[in-house]
């Protein structure tokens, strides 16, 4: 006999930005659930978590925990290392000229599922369910789950975190562009000689960016942007062969390699949606949105979305207003940052993969108005740590 239950809200996904929603909603009061099988695989990846989304973290109570495992970004910079026949100077942002703390902290994704999945459980109106979710019934009054262990579940609100392929979405009846990109990112981590200084340095490159990112000590992430054959190429060669290859690619920023992560391999894509929430459900990260890794605007928006669908949740509850007119109200707040992130890494994105000379010329001319104007650099660095929720 299937189990029923009833909840105000849940949460269908447990990677970082719906563990977090799952707890920003929780603190809001309101009965909360969070659905979703444990990962069957390591997360490689790493993020960086700008200026906004640490204060984010900070209200959710889970950033002091997180600190001494996270370095940070105290200087962006980026070389042009394309074969283009007009390329910009090097690029260096200085969080010094803002104000002096740091751009971000570069977190492994593992420690912040484990932290945020701790922090849920200590919640005493958060359930947590590793319960993968099989089908989903909006109706007028509620929204209703059916989980694989045979459990049905009864909530006003659906918080779809569950990835860019969201059966969330298909069941608000949300459309989706899905375009799949001539390019795939390596990532791992690396152990170098030379201290990194807390500098995130971006090599822009024909097929993509070569990004090393500080991680505590003499430690940093590799996000490596290639083609599709090349990144295979590279996912095959032996640990020697790749160490050389990277620190020649890379110019030796970072000292002698000594030691190498297991790598894993990302095929590219953009995902946009026509709205990211329709009747009792709501859309989160990457349900909502998926961008290239540039600018570590990922998850960042994913943060943005958790911590925008727990204020509305807050103030529904305070009213009380049915749970339903968050969304409307979720779509139209969170469309404008969506939209003009996600738009800004794809024109970067372009700009490095176009042969148009135009183009070359304008994306040239950018870094070089950057790097000879400081109240134009202190504008772009201000726009890319922000905006506050």
């Amino acid at each position: 006999m299937a189990t029923r239950k009833s909840f105000e809200v849940a949460i269908v996904g447990g990677g970082p930005a719906g563990l977090l929603a799952a707890i920003l909603v929780a603190k809001t009061g309101v009965k909360t659930i969070c659905l979703a099988p444990r990962p069957k695989s390591i997360d490689r990846r790493t993020s960086a978590l700008m200026r906004g989304s640490l204060d984010i973290l900070s209200d959710a109570n889970v950033l002091e925990t997180l600190l001494s495992l996270s370095a940070t970004l105290d200087v962006i910079r980026i070389i042009d290392n394309t074969s283009h026949v007009f390329r910009g100077p090097q690029v260096e942002f200085d969080s010094a000229e803002i104000g002096g703390d740091p751009f971000a902290r570069n977190f492994h994704n593992t420690d912040l599922v484990k932290v945020f999945h701790e922090k849920a459980r200590s919640i005493k109106n958060l359930t947590i369910c590793d319960d993968a979710v099989v089908d989903i019934h909006p109706e007028d009054d509620c929204v209703k789950l059916d989980t694989e262990s045979g459990l049905t579940v009864s909530v006003k609100l659906v918080v779809g975190a569950d990835g860019r392929m969201s059966p969330c979405r298909k069941a608000a009846g949300i459309s989706a562009k899905i375009s799949k990109l001539p390019q795939s990112a390596l990532v791992f981590n690396v152990e170098h000689s030379r201290p990194h200084e807390n500098v995130s340095t971006e090599f822009h490159r024909n097929a993509g960016p070569l990004t090393l990112v500080p991680l505590p000590g003499d430690n940093s992430s590799v996000v490596w942007v290639e083609t599709h054959d090349e990144a295979a190429r590279l996912n095959k060669l032996d640990t020697d062969d790749f160490k050389d290859f990277l620190s020649d690619q890379s110019f030796g920023v970072l000292g002698k390699i000594s030691e190498t992560s297991p790598r894993a391999i990302f095929p590219l894509s953009n995902l946009s949606v026509s709205n990211v929430g329709r009747g009792r459900i709501a859309l989160v990260g990457e349900a909502a949105h998926v961008v290239p890794p540039i600018g570590a605007q990922g998850l960042n928006l994913g943060i943005r979305d958790a911590a925008t669908i727990a204020d509305l949740v807050s103030k529904a509850t305070k009213s009380g207003t049915d749970l339903k007119q968050c969304v409307d109200e979720y779509s139209r707040s969170r469309r404008r940052d969506i939209v003009t992130r996600s738009g800004f890494v794809n024109l970067l994105n372009r700009s490095l993969l176009s042969d148009l000379v135009p183009v070359q010329i304008l994306r040239s001319s950018g870094l070089a108005a950057l790097a000879k104007i400081a109240p134009l650099r202190k504008i772009a660095m201000k726009t890319g740590i922000g905006p506050q929720v």
